[in-house]
Formats: structure tokens, sequence, C-alpha cells
């Protein structure tokens, strides 16, 4: 086959990477996507997506300035794992992105709990995030948008159908990509630039032991396997020796986020009424302030010995409705109905799971659990002691949990909940530069190579800091790297 650019990758960024280049006047894009259907993790995202200074913004007089912005972004990273200059542009760019997918089709509207950020609008996911979070949508419908934009604008989509390897020719510009469908025919692509969005490596073990030192992650996002990384890599791309977790709030590892969210009666075993010690059995955190924190709560976690924290609750504790209005994990209001009913539907998945797994241990004995944990029972003994005394006095004299909280722990029997980290995405880290260029060891730009969305670094320090930039700068991303690559073919073609 032969083409103009090679989109490499379905999501946000890649979509917008190929109708930006076509919009451009390149003549010929194909896209590549492994999957059935486009998407990736964008089609799975809550529908926040980041933009300063847009149109509506500017209509309702409620604006994320681009200078403030920037500002906070790279004080919060503390100038450290990212580059300025592409932090500039795309939050320079990504109002006009809101602007751009409005002229396509998509509606927005402003969060008004959330710093102004922009929601697609679109069918709620469930009943709790609406409660909670006041409208959380279903970014799918702005994918589909997208795919027949570029369908109509001549570009060539071919799904499952897996980019292999990237090929440089002799002066070592961008020449083809090589592919193969999903029954192993291969398909050799001349090219002459390539724009590199296939997503994280959210389903890559390996890979996250690697760049965070633990692979137990509770997750929602696809497992995405981070191809791109090593073709990147072969391709003679620079590659950062850190990543970016973009976190999700911790979990019991027994409960699937999804029945995490659609019952938030279940949150009690690892609610704002539990608490929560380490490995040595001593207690790290208040259970209020970590899940208030998904960004800190994660880190935190995985500083604590073998990585490994666990949930703690009573008898009396499981059988008391959480207050309402807590936050109590994702979703946050915990209202419950059919109480009764409900806590004995969870203490039996309590059972099954002490009885199947590692992940849930009961008993009446506190040396049992701290054998369990592997804590030395004083140490146990003593935290659940301390707990109990300010529970007594209704004051947590270390982590100033709120009164209406402290609930003390002796009525067996006693639960122990395993708890696993969370994370939406793992970002990077092919460096790449303010021109979405990808550059070499070198860290001069690959002619013809372009990258964009989570494989790529700069934009995420330490930590994932600006809400709804994962979908806003892969968008925005994608869109300059659309452009750049089309200039780039504009010129060889004179």
């Amino acid at each position: 086959m032969n083409t103009d650019i090679v989109v490499i990758g379905g999501g946000t960024a890649g979509l917008a990477a190929a109708l930006t280049a076509l919009e451009h006047g390149t003549k010929k894009v194909i896209l590549l996507e492994k999957r059935i259907n486009c998407g990736g993790n964008s089609a799975m995202a809550g529908g926040f997506i980041f933009g300063a200074e847009s149109r509506l913004q500017k209509k309702e007089g409620k604006l994320i300035y681009k200078d403030i912005a920037c500002q906070q972004t790279l004080a919060n990273n503390h100038f450290d794992r990212i580059n300025p200059r592409l932090i500039r542009t795309l939050i320079n760019r990504s109002g006009d992105t809101i602007d751009w997918l409005e002229s396509q089709g998509m509606e927005f509207m402003l969060s008004q709990g959330d710093n102004y950020v922009h929601q697609i609008k679109g069918k709620f996911t469930d009943e709790i995030m609406k409660k909670s979070l006041g409208i959380i949508m279903q970014y799918s419908l702005g994918i589909e948008i997208l795919v027949n934009k570029v369908k109509g604008k001549g570009g060539e989509i071919l799904l499952r159908t897996a980019a292999k390897k990237i090929i440089r020719d002799e002066k070592g510009k961008i020449s083809g990509v090589i592919a193969a469908t999903r029954d192993g025919e291969e398909i050799q692509i001349k090219c002459k630039s390539v724009i590199l969005s296939p997503g994280g490596f959210t389903g890559n073990k390996e890979l996250l032991k690697k760049y965070f030192n633990y692979d137990d992650f509770a997750t929602e996002a696809l497992p995405l396997k981070g191809d791109g990384i090593k073709m990147a890599e072969e391709a003679g791309a620079y590659l950062e020796d850190y990543a970016t977790l973009s976190p999700h709030s911790v979990h019991p590892r027994y409960i699937s986020l999804e029945t995490m969210k659609n019952q938030p009666n279940r949150r009690v075993v690892s609610g704002p009424t539990s608490i929560w010690v380490n490995a040595k059995g001593i207690r790290f955190i208040d259970v209020g302030t970590a899940v208030g924190n998904t960004r800190g709560i994660n880190k935190l976690f995985l500083r604590q010995p073998n990585k490994a924290v666990y949930s703690l609750i009573d008898e009396k504790i499981l059988q008391t409705p959480i207050p309402k209005g807590a936050i109590a994990g994702p979703g946050g209001d915990s209202k419950i109905e059919n109480h009764e009913q409900n806590v004995i539907k969870v203490r039996k998945e309590l059972q099954a799971a002490a009885n199947n797994s590692t992940d849930v241990c009961i008993s009446d004995d506190w040396k049992t659990i701290a054998k369990y944990i592997g804590a030395d029972p004083a140490t146990l003994s003593a935290a659940i002691k301390e707990y109990n005394s300010y529970c007594d006095r209704g004051v947590d004299e270390i982590f100033g949990k709120d009164k209406k909280y402290l609930m003390p722990l002796r009525n067996p029997p006693y639960y122990v909940i395993k708890l696993q980290a969370g994370m939406d995405e793992a970002i990077g880290p092919v460096r790449i530069n303010e021109h979405m260029e990808v550059l070499d060891k070198k860290e001069d730009p690959i002619p013809g190579f372009y990258a964009a969305g989570a494989i790529t670094s700069g934009w995420c320090g330490h930590d994932y800091d600006i809400s709804g930039s994962n979908l806003g700068f892969a968008t925005t991303g994608g869109r300059i790297a659309g452009e750049n690559a089309s200039l780039y073919i504009a010129k060889k073609s004179k």
C-alpha cells in the first residue's frame, strides 16, 4: 500500500491527527487500529476534557486562563520530568481544540465543580455518578463523530490491523510501516510520515513493574500492551527512564471496579468508618483523607511495606449505614437503599472471598489477623487499642478523622480486606517536542515521525496534574501532530 501518512492507533489522539491532516490538504491517510473498533481508552473515559479559554468558557464568563494553568502545572510538577514548551503549547491550543470539536458536531457544557473543565454532553453512565459528580458522559459519542469525519474526508481506517514496525530510510527519514491483520497477513505500507498514538500500557505487567514497581492495579482501562513503545525504540526514539501514573482510587481487591461503582453500600468495607493499616500493622493514613485525594493515596500506597494495605472493620461497622454525604470511594455520596438485605449480601461476599482467595480474612482473633497480614501481633494490637481510644474520646489525635466516622473495632467477627492501587492510564515514555516530533537519542527530531497521547512524555511529570488533560492533551497533541505531518508532506512534495 502507498499513502502519505500512517496513523498508528485510533483513540482520540489518532483520530484527531488523521482528521486534521486531511483538513490541511493531505490526500492520503491510513489509520491502523488493532482492535475491532476505534476509541481505545478514550471511548471509556468519563467525559472530562481540558480546555483553556475556549469559546464556551468565554461565552459563560467562566475561564481557565492559559497563563495560570501553565504556571500551576509547572509548579505542581516542581519543574521536574516535564517540558515547559510542550506544556505551554498544549495548553495554548487546548481551548481551540474544544472549539474544533464543537465544529465537528460535539456539544459541551462546563463542569461547575471542577474548575470549569469541559464535559461532553451525552448519556449518564449511571445514577451514582450522576448524583455525586453532577454529569458524567459517554465519550464514545465523540469517537463516532471523529471516525465518520475521517472517513468522510477520504481517510482509510483499517480495523483489526496492528502496526508491527516503523521503517526509516538510509537518510533516517520515515519511509514506511509494516502491519499485520488479525489473520497474520503482513501489509507493507510506504509512507512519508508516521503519527504514533497507540495509547499507554495499562495491560502490560512487565512494563508496569518496570516503571512503577507494581503490577496489580485495579483498572477499568483496556489492557493495552504498549506495543508502540517497542516500535518507537526500534525506530530510534528517545525513551524516558520514567512513566507517569494516572491514578484511580484504591479499591478492595476482591471487588471489581464496576461492582464497586454500582453498589455504593459495599464501600463500607473500605470507606470512612474503616481503618487502614499496612503490612506492619501500622495505621498510616485516615481513610477519609485517602479517598479524597486519589493522586496522593496511590503514591502513599505504593510506599508501604510490600506495597500492601488492608482495610479493617468489625461486624458493627459492617451493619452500620455510612453517614449520608460520606465520600467512601469512587462516586462519592454513599446513600444506602435496602440496607439490611445489602448487609447480608456483602457479608456473604466477604465470606466467599475469605474461603476462595487471599483477598479477605475473617476472624474473632487479632493474632490470626496479624498473621494474615504479616504483622507483629503486638504492633497491630497496639494500633487497634490506640484507635479505639480515639473513638471513645471522639478525637483522632493522629490524622484528625471526622468524629462521625470514628467507630471502634470491638465487635467480632473482624474483617480484613486487602486493597490495591487504582490506575486509569500509564503515560509515557516516548520523548517529543512541542511540535509533537519524536526525538532520537541525541534529542533531534526524527524526520516525518510524530507522536501524541498517552505514549508521550513531557506533559506529565511525577503526577497526572490537570483534570481532563489526558483527553484534552491527547486530542490537542493529535491535532498538532496532524498539522505538522501535513506540512512535512507538503514540503517533501515540492
